[in-house]
C-alpha cells in the first residue's frame, strides 16, 4: 500500500525542526480559549454595564419622579393655603377698603386657624392701598415689615417692593434666597407670590406671600444628590430655575433647548464635560425635575467597576496564559515522547513537517506501509516458509516445544484431527514428460504433481505440499476423523492408485509413491516421513511403483562385501582387468540383492560403500597424472539418478570399465609396463623362498636401487610391502580352505615356517590368521 503521504513529504527537507510546533498550536489553542472567555466576560460586562447604566436611569427617574409627587404634594398645600387667601371674603373686603364689617384682627384670627405645614415658614398678605402687611401675629407698614421681621440678603427694599409688592404675580415663585429674620435669624427660603384679584384685567389690590422652608424640600433634593452626585434643578412653568442641589452649576441653555414636554433621558455634551440629563414635568404645576449627571459622577461606579473588573481580566488572563502554558506543555510532552520514539526508530531520510501531528502521522503511514510491505512479503514467503516447518517436522529437527496452536496459525496450517499420513512422490527421469531435464522442465513436472494431487484428493482431507527435493514432492494428508483411519487406509490406496495412473497416462510421468502408516500427533511426522522415504527407496530399488510401508517385508538389515572381496575387487581394476572386476560386481549384486531381500536404506550404504572404492582407485590413478580429483558426490549423484538396481548395476559397470581405461592409459608408457610387469612377476612368484628386490633387479636387468625408486615413485609404496600385501591376500585365499594348515600356507608363499604367516597378519591386518580364519568362517554361516 503506498502512503499518500510520501509524495507530500519527499520535497521538503527536515532538520528535526517543525514549520510550527504542536506546543505552540496547544498554546494559541489555550490562549483562543482564554481570549473567548474573556471577550465573553468583557461582552458580558458591557451588557452588564448596559442593564446597570438602563436601572440607574430608571432608578434616578423613579427618585425623580418620587421627588416630583414630593413636591408637588407641596405646592399642592402651598396652592390651598393661597387659595385660601386669596379668595378669601375678608382679605378682598378689606384689600378694597371695607373695614366696616370685617376688621383686621378677625383676619388675622381666621390666618390663624388655618392648616399648618411644615414646608411653610410664614406667610403674609400686602394691602396696596394702604401699604400695609398682615401677618398672622401683626399688622405694619411694608417698610416697617421689611426691616424689622423679613428682608431678603440680596434685595433692598425698593427693589423688594417694586418687584414682589407692586407687580402682578401669579403662583410665581421666586428662587431660594437668604432670608433675614428677626432676632438675627437667617433662613433660605422659596418664596410665593399670588396676586389679588387673580384676573390680571383687574386692579391690583395686594399681594398674598407664602415663605416656604426650602430645608424642607433640600433634605429630598440632598438626598437624592447624595446617592446619585447629580446636580438637580427644580424649574417653575416659566423655566425658572426655582431650587438646585448644592453646588450645582448654572443649567446650561443648551439643556433647557432639549427638553420636552415629557419627562425623558438624553445625553448632552458640552466641551470635554459630558452629562447625562434625566428630567420629569409634573402636570399638574408643570414643572420640570431635571437631574444632570456628569459622566465622571454617573459613571464613577462604573469606571471602578471597568478597572476592576480589567485588572481582574488582566490577572486572570496572566494566570490564564501561564496555566495554557502548563497545559500545552503536559498535552505536548506525550506526542514530543512518541515524535522522538519514531525519530530513535525510523532511519529514513529527513524532512521538513508542518507540525509533530504531520511527523506522527506520516511516520504511522510510513510504519502501515512497511507493515503492509512486510506482510505483502510474508503472504509472498509463507508458502515457502510453511514448506520449511513441515519439512523440519518430517525431517524430525522440530519437536513438541515448536508446536504451538499460535505457530500453526502463523503458518496457517489448519488441521481437522491429530492423524496424519505422508505420500512421497518419487518423479523418474525416464518420463517422456522430461525432454532436456533442465530445471523449467522439474518445476514444472513439480507443479502438475502438486496441482493433479490437489484435484485428486478430496475436499474431506487437509493437504499439503512440500518440494523434498528436484524430483521428489511429499503430501501431508490430514485424515478427518480418527474413527475413519482404517476406512481412509483404503481410500488413500485407492486414491494413490487413481493418482498413478493419472500422472502415467495423462501427464507421461512415472512416478513411484511410498506410503507410510497412519500417526497420531504433528511430532509423529518424522516417523511417517522416515517410513514412506523406506517405501519409497525400496520402491525405487525393487522398480515398484506403488509401495505402501505396512504391505513391505521385513528386510534384511546389513549386506555382503568383505575386505578381501573389496581387495581382490581394487587389484583387478588397478591393473585393467575389467572382465573378473565385472564379474566381481554381479557377484556382488546377486548376494545383497537377489538371494534375499535387503533393506533400502541397507543397499544404498552397499552401492556408496563400492562406490567409495571405486572412487578411491579413480582418484590415485588422477593424482599420478595430476589431474584434479573426483568428488565423491559427483559419483553419487551419477548412480542414483537411476531408478531400480538393474540400472545402478550397469552405470556401476559403465563406471568401472572408465577406470580400467584410464589406468590402461596411464600404463601404455615404458615405465608403466616396466611396473606393471613387475607386478605381475611378484603375483606370480609371490611363493617363492628368493622373491626380493635382488632377485627382481636381475629379472629385468636393472640395478636394485632404480627398480626400489621407480616402483616408489610409480606405486606410492616400496617393493616390499607390495610382495607382503599380495601375500597377505593370497594367505586369506588359502584361509578359506579349513584343510590347509598354518605351515602349508606358510610353505606356499615363501616362508620356512609359519612365522612369517603370524608376522605378516599381525603388521598389516591387526589379527592372527586363526582369528581371521574364524571370521570367515562366522561370516560363512550369516550367508
Amino acid at each position: 500500500m503506498t502512503s499518500k503521504w510520501v509524495p507530500k513529504i519527499s520535497g521538503r527537507r527536515r532538520n528535526s525542526r517543525f514549520d510550527k510546533s504542536v506546543f505552540v498550536l496547544f498554546l494559541i489553542s489555550y490562549i483562543a480559549v482564554l481570549v473567548l472567555a474573556m471577550m465573553s466576560n468583557i461582552l458580558y460586562h458591557k451588557t452588564v454595564e448596559k442593564k446597570m447604566l438602563e436601572n440607574a436611569k430608571r432608578s434616578n427617574l423613579a427618585m425623580l419622579d418620587q421627588l416630583k409627587i414630593d413636591i408637588d404634594n407641596k405646592i399642592r398645600q402651598i396652592n390651598e393655603l393661597s387659595n385660601n387667601i386669596v379668595f378669601n371674603t375678608k382679605v378682598n373686603m378689606l384689600l378694597k377698603g371695607n373695614d366696616v364689617l370685617y376688621s383686621y384682627y378677625d383676619l388675622k384670627q381666621e390666618f390663624m386657624a388655618f392648616p399648618k405645614s411644615k414646608i411653610i415658614y410664614d406667610y403674609y398678605v400686602y394691602f396696596a392701598n394702604t401699604d400695609e402687611i398682615l401677618t398672622a401675629t401683626l399688622k405694619s407698614k411694608s417698610k416697617d415689615f421689611y426691616q424689622a421681621m423679613y428682608n431678603y440678603e440680596s434685595m433692598s427694599f425698593s427693589e423688594w417692593h417694586q418687584m414682589i409688592l407692586n407687580q402682578y404675580h401669579f403662583n410665581t415663585y421666586l428662587p431660594v434666597q437668604q432670608l433675614n429674620a428677626y432676632n438675627s435669624q437667617q433662613y433660605r427660603v422659596l418664596t410665593f407670590i399670588q396676586s389679588i384679584p387673580v384676573n390680571i384685567n383687574e386692579d391690583l389690590l395686594g399681594q398674598a406671600i407664602i415663605l416656604i422652608d426650602e430645608s424642607k424640600i433640600r433634605g429630598i433634593i440632598d438626598k437624592m444628590r447624595w446617592g446619585t452626585h447629580a446636580h438637580i434643578y427644580v424649574l417653575d412653568k416659566q423655566g425658572n430655575v426655582v431650587l438646585s442641589s448644592e453646588e450645582a452649576i448654572a443649567l446650561p441653555q443648551g439643556i433647557r433647548e432639549q427638553i420636552g414636554n415629557s419627562g425623558n433621558v438624553f445625553h448632552y455634551n458640552e466641551g470635554k464635560d459630558k452629562a447625562t440629563v434625566l428630567y420629569q414635568i409634573s402636570k399638574d404645576t408643570h414643572w420640570k425635575y431635571i437631574m444632570i449627571m456628569p459622566d465622571k459622577e454617573f459613571l464613577a461606579d462604573i469606571r471602578q467597576t471597568k478597572i476592576f473588573v480589567f485588572l481582574l481580566l488582566l490577572c486572570f488572563g496572566l494566570l490564564g496564559s501561564i496555566l495554557a502554558y502548563i497545559f500545552s506543555y503536559r498535552n505536548y510532552r506525550p506526542i514530543k515522547e512518541i515524535k522522538e520514539m519514531f525519530n530513535k526508530k525510523e532511519h529514513h531520510v529527513d524532512f521538513q513537517y508542518r507540525n509533530e501531528f504531520e511527523y506522527i502521522k506520516c511516520s504511522i503511514m510510513e510504519s502501515f506501509k512497511k507493515q503492509s510491505d512486510f506482510d505483502n512479503m510474508m503472504a509472498i514467503q509463507l508458502p515457502v516458509m510453511r514448506s520449511d516447518y513441515l519439512t523440519k517436522l518430517l525431517k524430525g529437527y522440530l519437536g513438541e516445544i515448536d508446536i504451538d496452536k499460535d505457530t500453526l496459525n502463523f503458518m496457517k496450517i489448519h488441521l481437522l484431527s491429530d492423524d496424519f499420513i505422508v505420500i512421497i512422490a518419487y518423479i523418474h527421469s525416464q518420463s517422456c514428460f522430461l525432454e532436456d531435464f533442465s530445471e523449467k522442465e522439474w518445476a514444472l513436472a513439480r507443479f502438475v504433481l502438486a496441482n493433479v494431487g490437489s484435484e485428486l484428493i478430496e475436499k474431506k482431507y487437509e493437504k499439503y505440499f512440500i518440494e523434498l527435493e528436484r524430483n521428489q514432492v511429499a503430501f501431508i494428508l490430514n485424515i478427518p476423523d480418527h474413527a475413519l483411519v482404517k476406512k481412509s487406509q483404503k481410500q488413500i490406496k485407492s486414491l494413490v492408485q487413481a493418482f498413478y495412473d493419472l500422472l502415467k497416462h495423462q501427464c507421461k510421468l512415472q512416478v513411484t509413491f511410498g506410503i507410510s502408516n497412519i500417526y497420531t500427533g504433528l511430532v509423529q511426522l518424522r516417523q511417517c516421513y522416515d517410513e514412506a522415504s523406506k517405501a519409497l527407496e525400496h520402491g525405487i530399488l525393487g522398480d515398484q511403483r506403488i509401495v505402501f510401508f505396512e504391505e513391505m517385508d521385513t528386510p534384511e538389515q546389513y549386506y555382503y562385501y568383505p575386505i578381501d572381496i573389496e581387495v581382490q575387487l581394487a587389484n583387478m581394476i588397478r591393473t585393467g582387468n575389467y572382465e573378473d572386476a565385472v564379474k566381481t560386481v554381479d557377484m556382488l549384486f546377486q548376494v545383497n540383492f537377489e538371494t534375499k531381500q535387503m533393506a533400502a536404506e541397507t543397499g544404498r550404504y552397499f552401492i556408496m560403500d563400492l562406490m567409495s572404492t571405486l572412487i578411491k582407485i579413480l582418484n590415485m590413478t588422477l593424482a599420478k597424472r595430476q589431474k584434479p580429483l573426483v568428488a565423491m558426490d559427483d559419483f553419487l549423484n551419477r548412480i542414483f539418478i537411476y531408478d531400480g538396481i538393474d540400472r545402478i548395476q550397469a552405470e556401476i559397470k559403465t563406471i568401472i570399465k572408465e577406470i580400467c581405461e584410464q589406468i590402461q592409459e596411464y600404463h601404455s608408457t615404458p615405465h608403466d609396463r616396466l611396473i606393471t610387469n613387475i607386478k605381475v612377476y611378484i603375483t606370480e612368484n609371490y611363493g617363492s623362498h628368493s622373491l626380493s628386490l635382488t632377485s627382481i633387479a636381475e629379472e629385468f636387468n636393472r640395478t636394485p636401487q632404480y627398480i626400489s625408486t621407480l616402483f616408489k615413485t610409480y606405486t606410492g609404496q616400496n617393493i616390499k610391502d607390495f610382495i607382503s600385501k599380495i601375500r597377505i591376500e593370497k594367505a586369506k585365499e588359502l584361509l578359506r580352505d579349513d584343510q590347509l594348515t598354518l605351515t602349508d600356507i606358510a610353505k606356499q608363499l615363501g616362508y620356512a615356517n609359519d612365522m612369517g604367516v603370524i608376522r605378516l597378519f599381525k603388521k598389516y591386518e591387526g589379527v592372527t590368521p586363526g582369528v581371521y580364519r574364524k571370521q570367515i568362517e562366522e561370516e560363512k554361516n550369516i550367508i
